[in-house]
């Protein structure tokens, strides 16, 4: 009877940790659809691109303001060369440091002649919370659909996108 209760217990030790694997799988995968349900609310209330003014620019100038696959680049205002014509400023507001990490991008892209602002980007995203793995993080963000900034502000003609 007494080597019974031992069997019992060497059998439930497998079985607990089994168990505890679950649960905590459970918990990281419902700590991330939590997070990206609020990511979601939070891109439906306010994210999204809002084009202010559009540009034109015919392939000289595009080739001049080194354009690559239809986009002008727009680089950080404050890593920009003083030849830059269009640049972006952008702000990070963090909502969620820990794991996993939640936070909110706007991006507003300026014509620095006569500080024109030409568009402004907000996304949310969320990066990481997964069951620790050694696997590259999963993350989510409400950007997927917006598509290009840079396509929707700057109209080129006659280069081939």
């Amino acid at each position: 009877m007494r080597g019974f209760g031992l069997l019992k217990l060497l059998l439930l030790i497998p079985l607990a940790l089994v168990l505890m694997l679950i649960l905590a799988l459970a918990f990281f995968e419902g700590r991330k659809a939590y997070w990206d349900y609020r990511v979601r609310e939070m891109c439906a209330k306010d994210g999204g691109v809002k084009i202010f003014e559009r540009i034109q620019l015919n392939a000289e100038d595009y080739r001049r303001l080194n354009g690559l696959l239809g986009e002008i680049p727009t680089p950080e205002r404050r890593s920009a060369t003083t030849k830059a014509e269009y640049v972006s400023d952008t702000e990070r507001t963090w909502i969620h440091r820990d794991s996993p990490e939640v936070y909110r991008t706007e991006a507003t892209i300026r014509a620095v002649a006569g500080s024109r602002t030409l568009a402004r980007y907000v996304n949310y995203a969320r990066v990481g919370g997964d069951f620790p793995t050694f696997a590259h993080p999963s993350s989510f963000s409400c950007d997927q659909g917006y598509g290009s900034v840079s396509k929707q502000i700057f109209i080129i003609e006659g280069v081939e996108k």
